[in-house]
């Protein structure tokens, strides 16, 4: 299995293909799954018309090099933020698919960031230094800086998104990471492409 992942942020360029491969090994453990180096795109250039579909024709060109066009997959991972994820994504879905026919392709939109699942999983990181407070963080997605949430949760320490993500991303609990419910709709994205 190949994914092609496009993102938005610095900090998924390294934390998207462990997230994938994270995953991969709790579904299907004997997959031998390939995450290409994602191409990372702003925000702004993602949902300009015309840019999407070039970077999709550019992520079906390493599916090709890699002799999986048809079985590949490409995954889109933006931020919802202010944005409903249920108006945004089939928009950025309709505009992926038309780029290039026949392809594989979804969008996953984590809820105003991708922290809301980091937080989502708070209590497996309490040993990564994250003050836990089952209270404070029951609705994971609520939460409209996770950013700034985690640097709360992390008395004395910075929090970089280019430095952090990745390493929280591994110690991820996805078990407690599925009750963010865009999480849990990007698990059962995964179940259906690695089975």
């Amino acid at each position: 299995m190949v994914i092609a992942p496009i993102v938005e942020g610095y900090g998924e360029v390294r934390a998207i293909p462990s997230l994938l491969h994270k995953i991969a090994r709790h579904i299907a453990p004997e997959l031998q799954l390939v995450v290409c180096n994602p191409i990372r795109r702003s925000r702004s250039q993602i949902v300009k018309p015309r840019e999407l579909e070039k970077d999709v024709i550019q992520a079906s060109y390493l599916l090709e090099e890699r002799d999986a066009l048809k079985y590949g997959w490409i995954l889109l991972f933006l931020d919802a933020d202010d944005d409903c994820p249920a108006t945004l994504g089939p928009d950025l879905r309709r505009r992926a698919r038309q780029a290039r026919e026949g392809l594989n392709v979804d969008v996953i939109l984590p809820m105003y960031e991708y922290e809301s699942w980091i937080l989502a999983s708070a209590q497996a990181l309490e040993a990564q230094g994250l003050l836990y407070s089952a209270s404070n963080l029951l609705q994971p997605e609520g939460v409209r800086d996770a950013k700034g949430r985690l640097k709360q949760l992390r008395p004395g320490q910075r929090y970089s998104e280019t430095v952090d993500q990745d390493k929280l991303t591994k110690k991820l609990d996805i078990t407690e990471a599925r009750q963010a419910r865009s999480f849990n709709r990007f698990y059962r994205i995964c179940e259906q492409i690695f089975s």
